[in-house]
């Protein structure tokens, strides 16, 4: 094998595994908000012992997305414009970081691949094809974050970012889908100008007009009819 590199293989647990299956349904929201999870009847559905799936529920609960009842089961968080109004600036700002982070270390193959994940997207949204619309939209981020080279940023991130993406599952339609993939033409003209201020700005901006967007429907879906 003398001069053949090979990627460390990374070692998943089963509580990552059961971790990655809930969080997904959450998201999806195939596990509605409010919706009443029991860990045995989990367990029993997955194949696996009440174990990983009681510590992926104490994770899922520190991210956000469920809630422990006491006394009784764990139920999945509701969707709320308060909830929504609180994390997106938080996670626009640790986005813009991500991106001021990176841009020394942003090549012309990285700028390749950002126009390559925008071309994804915009394709998705001609199709309606919501989950490859969120695959392709965090694709464009990670090149930020993957060059930013800070675990602790990109640990934030992981914790948050399904939160983010459960708000926009639930409400991203083909418009906000054009919309993100014009503010990301913006960015990556940015990048290949070389303008590090305005970078950071419009990545920001991308993550606040969007939270903007899905606070305003959220609040019009919670205003009685």
């Amino acid at each position: 094998m003398s001069g053949v590199k090979l990627n460390r293989l990374r070692r998943v647990s089963l509580r990552e595994r059961v971790l990655t299956e809930l969080q997904g349904h959450i998201v999806s929201g195939t596990f509605a908000p409010g919706q009443r999870l029991n860990d045995s009847e989990l367990a029993e559905q997955l194949g696996v012992s009440r174990t990983p799936v009681r510590e992926a529920l104490q994770q899922l609960q520190a991210m956000g997305l469920v809630e422990a009842i006491p006394g009784a089961s764990t139920r999945v968080t509701e969707v709320d414009a308060a909830d929504a109004a609180a994390v997106f600036p938080v996670v626009a700002q640790l986005h813009a970081l991500a991106t001021r982070l990176a841009v020394d270390a942003l090549t012309a193959a990285d700028v390749e691949r950002l126009h390559r994940h925008n071309a994804d997207l915009l394709e998705a949204t001609k199709s309606g094809d919501r989950d490859r619309m969120m695959d392709a939209d965090t694709a464009f981020h990670d090149v930020f974050i993957e060059l930013s080279g800070n675990p602790v940023l990109a640990e934030l991130l992981d914790q948050l970012t399904p939160r983010v993406r459960r708000f926009e599952y639930a409400l991203f339609d083909d418009a906000a889908g054009h919309a993100s993939a014009h503010d990301h033409e913006q960015i990556i003209a940015a990048c290949e100008a070389s303008d590090v201020g305005r970078i950071g700005e419009l990545v920001e901006r991308n993550w606040l007009s969007l939270g903007d967007d899905v606070v305003r429907q959220l609040k019009i879906q919670e205003t009685p009819s």
